[in-house]
């Protein structure tokens, strides 16, 4: 090669670096340009003022604030073990009637006054005896009256009025017919109870 070729070869060589590097320079410049407008955005951006963020926040509170105000109520107990437990002698040991059909209805079954004139009741309800005073509470009902063959119960303003039933009048055990009646204490006779 001559000198002249060689001088042309490395005048190209030398415009390709040059361009190179300009090239790198622009894209450097712009690059730059770029970080700087992200920082500036950022500087500016506030947390908290992101519209749906703070949607979805209120949404969220609105759909708990639901959830706590609502209330259901059931007309049978879903724990009662006696609509799906058949077996006699299970029911006996766990202290329910198997004849009991109306184990949900509340039923006075005793009213007991005292020689003091302190007077308890005894109320089957759900499938268990419960012995109770004036000021009890039983299913949400407060004792407010007993009489000698009565009960007032109380619920906010409902009333509920019971008075002594036999335990099970439709209850038929092959022929014959189970009915019995619940005792009254009389405090004029004597002898215990």
């Amino acid at each position: 090669m001559n000198n002249r070729q060689i001088e042309v070869f490395s005048s190209l060589l030398l415009l390709v670096l040059v361009v190179v590097i300009a090239i790198g320079f622009v894209q450097w410049a712009r690059i730059d340009r770029q970080i700087e407008a992200i920082h500036e955005a950022s500087a500016q951006l506030v947390i908290g003022t992101d519209d749906s963020l703070a949607n979805t926040v209120q949404e969220l509170e609105r759909t708990l604030a639901e959830r706590l105000e609502y209330e259901f109520t059931l007309d049978t107990d879903p724990l009662d073990l006696t609509r799906v437990i058949t077996s006699p002698r299970l029911l006996a040991r766990m202290g329910m009637d198997e004849f009991d059909r109306h184990h949900d209805e509340m039923r006075l079954a005793a009213t007991i006054v005292g020689r003091d004139g302190v007077a308890t009741i005894l109320i089957r309800y759900m499938g268990s005896n419960h012995i109770l005073r004036v000021g009890d509470q039983l299913a949400g009902y407060t004792v407010e009256e007993i009489g000698q063959r009565s009960a007032v119960l109380t619920r906010g303003r409902e009333r509920l009025e019971l008075e002594n039933t036999p335990i099970a009048e439709d209850f038929v055990e092959g022929s014959s017919t189970l009915e019995l009646t619940a005792p009254v204490y009389d405090p004029s006779q004597t002898g215990n109870y």
